[in-house]
């Protein structure tokens, strides 16, 4: 087992913690991912249901745009051999799609947030695989919030109601 089937597990294995407490909903979880554990949340949703709802937070943008440099000072442990001859993470994030979904500032090749417009291109193909299935509201990608804290910024991408937290 390498390191990325290992994380993967491990958020698996969180989630059956989380949900065998008697203080916890059983119906499912509302996951966070930041950095590279946005990528780790977003494998463990594409496989396991229980994940109501997935934000993840500065992951990849894609295996594609580490494909097309020659540069990049992404952690290692994202490489899978010849993954793009089966999938990318657009179509991992589209075996979500009948759950909500927000990628927010994903990172590019150099770790650097890429552009909006440049994230929703890459991923206008589960765009359409949300729309398709009557659902595109539940996915978005979007910057880092201005107006929002981050806790507030993850907690509305969740459809958290009624619940705000103060500060920065």
């Amino acid at each position: 087992m390498d390191r990325r089937d290992l994380m993967s597990s491990v958020v698996v294995r969180s989630i059956d913690y989380v949900l065998s407490r008697q203080d916890v909903d059983p119906a499912g979880v509302h996951l966070i991912g930041r950095g590279i554990g946005a990528l780790w949340s977003l494998y463990a949703a594409a496989l396991d249901t229980r994940v109501k709802a997935l934000v993840a937070h500065g992951g990849l943008l894609s295996y594609r745009a580490l494909a097309s440099v020659d540069r990049y000072l992404t952690e290692s442990s994202v490489f899978i051999r010849d993954v793009l001859t089966h999938f990318d993470l657009p179509q991992v994030a589209a075996a979500v799609a009948d759950r909500p979904l927000t990628i927010i500032a994903p990172r590019g090749p150099m770790n650097q947030e890429v552009e909006a417009s440049q994230a929703r291109d890459a991923y206008q193909w589960t765009s359409e695989v949300y729309a398709n299935l009557g659902v595109s509201g539940h996915f978005q990608v979007s910057p880092r919030s201005e107006e929002l804290s981050l806790a507030n910024q993850y907690l509305k991408a969740l459809g958290v109601a009624g619940v705000a937290i103060s500060g920065a």
